[in-house]
């Protein structure tokens, strides 16, 4: 009997200098069959999930209830971490567990424990801690993580949505772990680069789009900014079926990429091009370009402009602005602004069906609309492996 399809997404776990430090694993269990715990739900995506793709060797969180540590399948590899939330009676009840785990190479943490009723007898089989401002309060949280109890423990912050939270959690403790969260905080800055950029935009896709396209002015656009030019030459070379091409300026890097590919690798570039980001921010970016575009390709395979519409979705988050204003006068087509202000069209079917993918709402995923085309759970989870796939071997 075949298997049920396992579907997963990937959340990053950010350090205080936002490098990645783990990858927060979100799963539906409800994808497997109603008699299948889970043990069969992670030894099946243990068994298919390409690790190094999935991962790029760093930790693995898992949240959990504790009672299923139980059924836990042998660890295919030392770096998963379980996430509980238990209370002291469940950790108690269920420490023969722990402790067997645990040797086993299992590590374990806690989501929001009860510190006032844990002792160090049941603190200790943690090496854990997750924390959340909307659980505790920003006044609780500060408290608790300055706690005597969870002095060795590794914190992560979950939950933070304004700046004011990160500063204070900055200032009066040592936490240095952060859920992905972070990376939608903006702070509003005078004298930012969106003007520029967004004339760098506008001026660069005008050109591209124009009737009597020229690449010399394309590229004379470009070398305007030295980043820029860098960057797209690096990714031009590192792009697989570009590796044999001799390329030594920006001119002769448009000409390998040519015009239909133009548009994607100069919105690569842009972004990788945008200090003061960090690196998971560009990843996260062009894998979702290439998902919606994969996605695309097999919804309405004749569509144009996919992997733009999920590039540019991170718009916002890159330039500390909402999507209207960065999107007002720049030239792109009406159906990709569609997509990215209200998420309506064929472009925007395919960008929100991404999303929900990503933040695991698997079950507003409308797979039996899709039936028709041979579309559905293996397939979309495929889709979203071979996107983490194709920017993992992209150099920025």
């Amino acid at each position: 009997m075949k298997q049920a399809t396992v579907l997963f997404a990937r959340k990053a776990i950010l350090d205080s200098q936002y490098k990645i430090y783990a990858y927060q694993l979100l799963l539906a269990p409800n994808t497997m069959s109603p008699n299948d715990g889970i043990s069969d739900i992670l030894s099946s995506l243990f068994l298919d999930l390409p690790i190094e793709n999935v991962v790029d060797d760093k930790p693995i969180f898992i949240d959990m209830d504790i009672n299923n540590i139980h059924s836990l399948p042998a660890l295919p590899f030392n770096k998963i971490v379980i996430f509980l939330k238990a209370s002291k009676k469940e950790i108690l009840q269920y420490r023969p567990y722990l402790e067997s785990l645990t040797a086993d190479g299992y590590h374990f943490g806690l989501i929001n424990p009860n510190l006032e009723e844990l002792t160090q007898n049941e603190l200790q089989y943690f090496i854990y801690s997750k924390l959340s401002v909307v659980f505790y309060g920003i006044t609780n949280l500060v408290e608790y993580a300055n706690s005597e109890k969870l002095f060795n423990k590794k914190i992560i912050m979950m939950d933070i949505t304004i700046k004011q939270q990160l500063d204070e959690i900055t200032e009066l403790t040592s936490i240095s772990l952060f859920s992905e969260d972070l990376l939608n905080i903006r702070e509003y800055v005078k004298e930012n680069k969106v003007p520029t950029y967004k004339s760098l935009i506008s001026k660069v896709l005008t050109l591209i789009n124009s009737p009597l396209v020229n690449l010399g002015d394309i590229s004379a656009a470009i070398e305007i900014d030295s980043t820029l030019s860098y960057k797209i030459i690096k990714l031009t070379k590192s792009a697989m079926y570009y590796q044999n091409f001799n390329i030594s300026n920006v001119q002769r890097a448009l000409e390998v990429i040519g015009l239909r590919d133009l548009s994607k690798w100069f919105g690569i570039a842009l972004l990788t091009s945008i200090e003061g980001k960090p690196d998971c921010l560009y990843r996260m970016a062009i894998s979702r370009a290439y998902f919606v575009q994969s996605l695309a390709e097999v919804l309405y395979p004749k569509l144009e402009g996919a992997f733009i519409t999920g590039l540019f979705s991170y718009l916002p988050v890159f330039f500390d602005e909402e999507m209207q204003v960065l999107l007002k006068d720049l030239p792109l087509d009406s159906k990709i602004n569609t997509a990215l202000i209200h998420h309506d069209g064929k472009l925007g079917t395919a960008l929100k069906v991404v999303c929900l993918y990503e933040s695991g709402q698997w079950r507003k995923i409308p797979f039996s609309s899709f039936g028709h085309l041979g579309l559905g759970k293996e397939q979309l989870k495929e889709m979203y492996i071979n996107s983490l796939k194709k920017t993992q071997e992209l150099e920025f």
